[in-house]
């Protein structure tokens, strides 16, 4: 299944690592349950929403499922018998369900605590493994023949999720943790501070956190995430904001590396509007080429972002860690 991938994407991918410029910008896909490894993961985003919807309802989560899926196939279905519908039927069954939608009308309904309350039952975090996705990753060292070399290459890792898994696979080794609040950096000086010597990896979770990280003062005792669409949009007003926006010491890294999307959408509006504020001023030979691992993308997709040079390759997750990992392992020490 690694067909996809020809010698110059893994010659780039690999030559961007070596020289500490590549960022993985994590999506809920680098935890997906797969029956191939097998590993047990956690749900994407669209069977979080139903489960999600389940507390709005009286009938069952099964139920509400195959009905979801009924409703979805008849569509497309119904969509693909049309003259003329183009891509009408894999575009309108994409909308279903909004995840920020379904979180916002929870609140409404029962409170922001239940809604974290349900979140958190849904994504048991630490009832799972952290997935090889996230192992190969935090396993992987500098290429170097010093003896003292254990840290890692990827400067910075970009999080979507709110999990600790990502933190679990780093175990003992040293990183960095920067959480992100709908409302922007509160102490942005102190933070640039602490970012000019990090301790190792800087892991930027870009939606928020669980709590977990009891020494970690951004998410010390309480749940800090952006869920719900009024948090998105409050979230997105302050990205580009010098003084609450994404740290320049992060997005510095985003703007001049390359970026490696592992099991995320790139129909989310988070790196769309990062590329529109930070990228996209670049001058078009300038710009850094990107990568993007994903099963089975829409052709438009594909389309889309190669103009805004970002190469979409369908390649299951899983596979490509093993053979990003051994690829790495096999480099001569520099």
């Amino acid at each position: 299944m690694l067909n996809e991938i020809q010698p110059i994407h893994w010659n780039a991918i690999i030559d961007s690592i070596r020289r500490e410029t590549c960022v993985p910008f994590l999506g809920a896909g680098v935890n997906v349950t797969s029956d191939a490894i097998p590993y047990s993961g956690l749900p994407l985003a669209s069977e979080v929403a139903l489960r999600l919807a389940r507390s709005l309802t009286a009938i069952e989560y099964e139920q509400l499922e195959q009905l979801t899926k009924e409703v979805a196939d008849d569509l497309k279905l119904r969509l693909s018998q049309v003259p003329g519908a183009g891509p009408l039927p894999n575009l309108l069954r994409a909308t279903l369900p909004d995840l920020s939608r379904v979180a916002l009308e929870v609140q409404m309904g029962a409170g922001y605590q239940f809604l974290l309350s349900e979140l958190r039952q849904i994504l048991p975090d630490g009832a799972v493994e952290p997935s090889p996705m996230l192992k190969a990753l935090a396993s992987m060292r500098k290429s170097t023949a010093r003896s003292d070399a254990t840290s890692s290459p990827f400067k910075l890792i970009v999080t979507t999720n709110y999990d600790n898994l990502l933190e679990r696979a780093f175990g003992q080794k040293p990183y960095e943790l920067v959480v992100q609040s709908p409302t922007g950096v509160k102490d942005k000086t102190q933070l640039q501070k602490r970012l000019s010597k990090p301790k190792g990896t800087i892991i930027y979770k870009i939606h928020g956190s669980f709590s977990g990280n009891g020494d970690n003062a951004d998410v010390a005792g309480q749940d800090n995430l952006i869920l719900t669409e009024e948090e998105y949009i409050e979230f997105l007003s302050v990205m580009g904001r010098k003084d609450k926006g994404v740290p320049s010491l992060i997005s510095s890294n985003m703007v001049k590396g390359t970026t490696l999307f592992l099991g995320y959408g790139l129909q989310d509006w988070d790196f769309r509007t990062i590329w529109q504020t930070m990228i996209k001023s670049i001058e078009e030979k300038l710009r850094p080429q990107s990568f993007a691992i994903q099963r089975n993308p829409p052709a438009y997709l594909k389309d889309y972002w190669r103009e805004k040079n970002v190469t979409i390759l369908d390649v299951d997750l899983y596979e490509f860690a093993t053979e990003l990992e051994a690829r790495w392992n096999a480099l001569p020490a520099q």
